[in-house]
């Protein structure tokens, strides 16, 4: 059979090493590359042939012809300029294309084109050399892949830039001269225009101005997005640039004490931790003189003392750089740096007194022994207007839960910020959907594993409803209003795992990950940069020193996404994954005619900590007997084709847990199950013992879907929504697994009974060509054809006239699995459109659906509607991809450089 959907393809090395090696240049590029087209000229003549290229621009965009577009870039007056610009993602066309704009920024600034020119084609300028070796070696590890030997490049890197600068401080004081005369000012002239005419949808540009609003993902609220960019530089450029005493830069200091204390690590992470770390465990009293010695007494540790340089009033340097990055990390992950610190250590409990803490303003307030000045140029603190927090942009970035009826509650954080979700246990479909899918659940239980066919949940536990993607609302609402493709949403879900299964899931997935001292459900990202490697190293190296050999740090890298949260939820606030394996149980033991099958991701912390036995005794307690174990199918023969699910159900084994990456004495590895297993596969033949799970996430960060923010590739083909559901079922795809499974999903997986079939009354049922689906009817009689089905091949099917007899081999009957039903619509076709067949299905005991129940049941959707309290901020979903938004998926390289360069170099504080 021909593929349905297209499997997601991960970067080859070379490919995700060759993106990479352009981010460095690219991040530069960014915040200065107008500067050196928008200043290339001033006269009259590059002003006329400015004008001649914006007709061919608009000529461009009207055609929408990328080689147009990149035609006109290479006839520009300023293409000899940028041909330092690379074209990733139609930037260089992008920004030729666009000068006239970008002109004006110029005038009045001190930001002249001898100064942008210098900046990209002087080989002899000792400062910019300085500035532009500085920079690469802040983000080495961001120009290599984990899969790589990024770790040891990295090392490298700040190894042999510590150790040639901090026996050259001409080099720290060349730095300094580009930031104040060539970088700073240009970054206060280009930046704020830049961002506005990006912001206007420039023609030619439209791969970059699909990710303008991801900066908006780390502008923490009541800011502007200019003042946000400026505070990182400032507080960088104050970190190495301000002047202690008369003459000696922080930054020469600084380097001076990393060059023989830093073992190992990036120098973003060796500035970050080791000379920023210990600043979060000064004691409460005598904090400005614990500034000026050589070691500090550790507030998180009692007796014990950190190596510190006196570093001394330098230090406000550096903690205006760390405020500004702790500020804009908290409005995306929820929790501040030393919060997160508290988690990774695990003394997010302990005393106050014994916690991390910032001291930001008590440093900025000290008095020092030494006096610091500022560095002669520095950006302004009211740049921009900031983004007006809008309840309406929220709203409409905002969809809920469809046809589904349910008791709405408030659920709040520890900020207080709420949202309305279903409370667990209180979901419920149309009348008929439910009786429809539990016909078919039925039907499926009669089969072997390798062939039934149940409805599914994609990352089920990362739920609305328990508190993951409650904070989406804080973004979506200063997001770009017009842009129907930027949104946020971290949740996967919208209802509890207990009204999932209610409402005819049996198929769950709980990823399980440990940190903050418990093991918790939730979803961590797969971001594959060095540069969050070797930080993650260096946070938990440098943290051993501050807690010393007897503290464990059980944090690792693979943890990013759940600690810093990526989840619209405070980190802490995960929930324990022992609360939704319990919800799980308490359904189970409640309905003793069903079975679940629970795929668990398992994090590789769980073994790097030991804590597989934890996990698999927490199943085990919960479920006990229920679980049909890998012995278990080695006692039965081996084969899973030896049994139904029905069978199982039978002998009170209701229970298959399901692992990757490997198997245990619970659980079954994924990929051995069966024949084997495929997840939206692109050419496997279905329903032939190999079991096919079809799933998309629906995650998305402004501009970026979850693909696009890993740095993988996407294809809206596999979307699983209520359009391409019904094909996957018909397919025969063994789980479909959609994610904010609701009333109308659940109705796309119906391929058998029509809406409120069969009636009152009705003794037969037909199939009709029309539709594929099954009605009721009050006599067989008036059903003109028999639908009969092979003995041998339930695909197979023939038609017979009513009274006569299925030929040889044939026999009366109906379709078990959505596969055979499809089978014989096709049949019907072959013979008229308008065919109708009797199926041999006994309804004389089939629950009755009376007018009172669907009334009752659509005066409960009406009242579920109407208690939702505050509209604009009771869940983080969107509607499918459109055409549009698919192609913007597909630009999700460019996307991931966008994100990587705005967030990995920040990260590293805390992922």
């Amino acid at each position: 059979m021909a593929p349905l959907c297209a499997c997601i393809r991960a970067p080859t090395a070379t490919r995700a090493a060759s993106r990479q090696r352009r981010v460095s240049t690219s991040l530069l590029l960014l915040l200065l590359v107008a500067t050196l087209v928008v200043g290339v000229s001033s006269s009259a003549d590059v002003l006329r042939d400015a004008t001649r290229l914006r007709r061919r621009l608009v000529a461009a965009q009207t055609t929408n012809e990328t080689a147009a577009c990149a035609t006109a870039a290479a006839s520009s007056p300023y293409a000899a300029y940028l041909t330092a610009i690379p074209e990733t993602g139609g930037l260089r066309s992008c920004l030729a294309n666009n000068l006239n704009s970008l002109l004006p920024a110029l005038s009045g600034s001190t930001c002249s084109l001898t100064t942008i020119i210098s900046l990209f084609s002087s080989t002899t300028d000792s400062d910019v050399s300085a500035f532009m070796e500085f920079f690469n070696a802040l983000l080495a590890g961001l120009s290599t892949s984990s899969s790589g030997s990024a770790s040891t490049t990295a090392t490298t890197s700040a190894s042999t830039f510590l150790s040639s600068w901090s026996t050259n401080s001409t080099k720290t004081q060349g730095f300094c001269n580009a930031m104040n005369s060539k970088i700073g000012p240009c970054v206060q002239a280009l930046v704020p225009t830049l961002l506005s005419v990006l912001r206007s949808g420039p023609a030619c540009c439209s791969s970059i101005t699909e990710y303008v609003d991801v900066i908006n993902l780390i502008v923490p609220t009541g800011k502007s997005v200019e003042q946000t960019l400026f505070d990182i530089v400032n507080g960088l450029h104050k970190t190495m640039c301000t002047t202690s005493g008369t003459s000696t830069l922080c930054g020469q200091t600084l380097i001076n004490y990393l060059a023989s204390a830093t073992e190992s690590s990036s120098l973003l992470s060796s500035i970050v931790f080791k000379a920023g770390l210990p600043l979060y465990v000064l004691p409460d009293t005598d904090t400005c003189a614990a500034l000026d010695a050589k070691t500090i007494d550790s507030r998180v540790t009692s007796g014990t003392s950190v190596p510190y340089f006196a570093y001394s009033c330098c230090s406000a340097g550096l903690v205006s750089l760390l405020e500004s990055v702790d500020a804009s990390l908290a409005f995306l992950f929820g929790n501040t740096v030393p919060e997160m610190l508290n988690l990774i250590t695990a003394r997010q409990n302990a005393t106050t007194a014994t916690q991390f803490r910032s001291f930001y303003t008590e440093i900025k307030a000290c008095s020092f022994s030494q006096t610091c000045t500022d560095p002669t140029f520095v950006l302004p603190s009211n740049a921009g207007t900031a983004t007006v927090a809008s309840s309406t942009a929220a709203a409409a970035k905002t969809a809920h839960p469809q046809n589904v009826a349910c008791t709405k509650v408030e659920m709040c954080n520890a900020d207080n910020v709420c949202s309305s979700v279903c409370s667990a246990g209180t979901a419920q479909i149309a009348p008929w959907a439910a009786r429809a899918i539990s016909y078919q659940r039925n039907q499926s239980y009669d089969k072997s594993i390798c062939y039934t066919q149940l409805p599914a949940t994609h990352n089920s536990a990362t739920t609305l409803a328990r508190g993951y993607g409650n904070r989406d609302q804080l973004i979506n609402q200063v997001l770009n209003a017009s842009n129907a493709n930027s949104f946020m949403r971290t949740n996967n879900q919208f209802l509890s795992v207990v009204d999932q299964l209610r409402i005819g899931a049996r198929f769950v997935e709980v990823d399980a990950h440990y940190y903050g001292g418990m093991i918790r459900s939730g979803h961590c990202s797969d971001v594959s940069i060095s540069l969050i490697d070797d930080a993650s190293a260096a946070l938990v190296s440098e943290l051993g020193t501050i807690l010393g050999d007897t503290v464990t740090i059980e944090w690792q890298a693979s943890l990013f996404g759940c600690l810093p949260s990526l989840s619209g939820i405070r980190a802490e606030e995960a929930r324990p994954h022992s609360e939704t394996i319990a919800e799980v149980a308490d359904w189970i033991t409640a309905n003793p005619t069903e079975l679940v099958i629970i795929y668990t991701e398992i994090g590789s912390e769980l073994t790097a900590f030991s804590k597989i036995d934890a996990l698999l005794q927490l199943y085990q307690s919960s479920f006990g007997d229920l679980i049909f174990t890998p012995a278990d199918l080695t006692t039965a023969g081996g084969s899973w084709d030896a049994f139904t699910l029905s069978e199982l159900i039978g002998k009170g084994k209701r229970v298959i847990l399901v692992a990757t990456p490997t198997a245990n004495t619970l659980m079954f590895g994924m990929r051995s199950l069966c024949d084997g297993w495929s997840d939206s596969p692109g050419s496997v033949e279905y329903n032939s013992g190999r079991i096919v799970r079809a799933f998309s996430s629906a995650l998305h960060y402004a501009t970026l879907s979850e693909a696009a923010l890993s740095g993988g590739s996407d294809d809206a083909s596999r979307a699983v929504t209520t359009s391409t559901i019904p094909t996957l079922v018909n397919a025969g795809v063994n789980f479909i697994a959609p994610d904010g499974l609701d009333g109308q999903t659940m109705e796309a997986m119906v391929w058998s009974w029509a809406s409120r079939e069969p009636s009152i009354g009705d003794v037969a049922v037909q199939i009709s060509a029309t539709d594929g689906r099954w009605y009721g009817v009050p006599a067989s009689t008036t059903i003109p054809n028999v639908a009969c089905v092979s003995s041998s091949d339930r695909t197979s099917w023939r038609l017979v006239s009513q009274g006569s007899s299925c030929p040889s081999g044939f026999a009366t009957g109906h379709p078990q699995l959505a596969i055979e039903n499809a089978a014989l619509v096709a049949v019907l076709k072959a013979t008229g459109s308008d065919t109708v067949a009797q199926l041999n299905v006994d309804i004389s005991a089939f629950p009755v659906i009376t007018e009172a129940d669907e009334q009752a049941f659509q005066n409960a959707l009406a009242s579920s509607s109407n208690s939702t309290s505050n509209p604009g901020t009771s869940g983080s979903s969107t509607p499918a991809p459109t055409t549009e938004r698919a192609s913007a998926a597909n630009s999700c390289v460019n996307g991931s450089l966008w994100l990587s360069a705005l967030l990995a170099s920040w990260m590293m504080l805390v992922a």
